[in-house]
């Protein structure tokens, strides 16, 4: 689970690599800052779960990257994440 996030991220830094390579050193920081604080908030919903230890955090995730896109999805995931976290007996 952890990996995917992990992945995910690495996947999205890579894609915008070169753009920040073609200006100069105090805008491409500035922009990979401002990336960093977007992703951030976009991803919100699949961070509480992940810091939760919700028993659902891939669905979570995948529903945030998908249909995060969509107000109404992002704030699904939100909830979902934010929602009771239930565990298993094994009896």
């Amino acid at each position: 689970m952890k990996r995917v996030l992990v992945y995910a991220a690495a996947a999205v830094m890579l894609s915008t690599t070169p753009a920040l390579a073609a200006a100069d050193d105090t805008s491409a920081a500035a922009m990979f800052v401002t990336w960093l604080i977007i992703t951030a908030c976009y991803f919100f919903p699949s961070i509480v779960a992940f810091l939760r230890g919700h028993h659902q955090v891939v669905p979570i995730f995948l529903t945030n990257l998908f249909f995060g896109w969509t107000v109404i999805g992002w704030i699904g995931a939100l909830i979902w994440s934010a929602s009771a976290i239930t565990y298993r007996r094994l009896t």
